[in-house]
């Protein structure tokens, strides 16, 4: 059954990348993978640990995110899950959360990157394992792009949590220290942005978020490039800035909305 459904839920594509390419970085997982990481390092301040979608692979990510980061003034460091790219092993549930683990472990011990420059950035899947870096490691910050609540309320399109489901984002995010910042589409047919709404109203900390009224599940980079970076812009001065107080009061009052809004649904 578990075998099943991990073949069902993780889709590793071909590696579109090659084992020699330049500045690849191979880690050892506690569960025996050695993952591939690559390190855009524009010798910024803050770095980026990007956790990837599903048919994707560090390979995809670099061309997407190579400029951006530029003008933003970030590093990125990107891994693949194990059974992924040039990642050995196969994909699990507790690989993958091994699998960031390493990876942020790696930026610490090898690359020499304080853990309160680390901001964890989760797309689709990756949402998984960025929230649950942000529960076990100390961040700076968060973000979660098209973040799923979990398996099953994505399947069944529940409100509550059944026993054995997967990647139960909703039943973790209040154990969150770091700020959030929440990005998602109101036509994603993958991965509804009720969920982030919901998981919205379970956050303790500041959190930030920003829905796209014409945006779908993959095509917010692509064709909303301008208001992500937008955000992210904003995200980015709050956490340089330190700034909590006043948007504390201002989550409150969202939260109530949300609240609101869920039950009326």
């Amino acid at each position: 059954m578990g075998n099943a459904l991990n073949q069902l839920i993780f889709r590793p594509h071909p590696p579109s990348y090659s084992k020699n390419r330049k500045n690849l970085h191979f880690i050892k997982t506690k569960h025996g993978s050695t993952i591939c990481g690559i390190f855009l390092n524009n010798n910024a301040h803050l770095t980026i640990l990007f956790s990837h979608g599903n048919a994707e692979d560090i390979g995809d990510i670099v061309p997407q995110f190579e400029s951006k980061l530029k003008r933003l003034g970030l590093n990125m460091f990107a891994y693949d899950y194990s059974g992924y790219g040039q990642s050995t092993g196969y994909p699990t549930e507790t690989h993958l959360y091994n699998d960031v683990e390493a990876a942020y472990n790696y930026l610490i011990s090898e690359l020499n990157i304080s853990k309160e420059c680390i901001i964890a950035y989760g797309r689709s899947l990756g949402s998984a394992a960025s929230v649950h870096i942000a529960t076990k490691r100390d961040l700076l910050g968060l973000v979660l792009q098209c973040p799923l609540s979990s398996i099953h309320r994505v399947k069944l399109r529940l409100k509550f949590t059944l026993p054995y489901d997967l990647f139960c984002n909703i039943d973790k995010v209040h154990l969150i220290k770091c700020p959030i910042l929440f990005i998602h589409g109101k036509k994603d047919k993958l991965l509804s942005y009720h969920g982030t709404e919901e998981m919205i109203t379970k956050t303790k900390v500041n959190t930030y978020f920003m829905f796209i009224d014409e945006g779908g599940h993959n095509n917010l980079d692509s064709c909303f490039g301008n208001k992500m970076t937008a955000a992210l812009v904003t995200f980015l001065f709050v956490l340089k800035n330190n700034i909590r107080e006043n948007v504390n009061r201002l989550n409150s009052r969202r939260r109530e909305e949300h609240e609101k809004k869920l039950k009326e649904a």
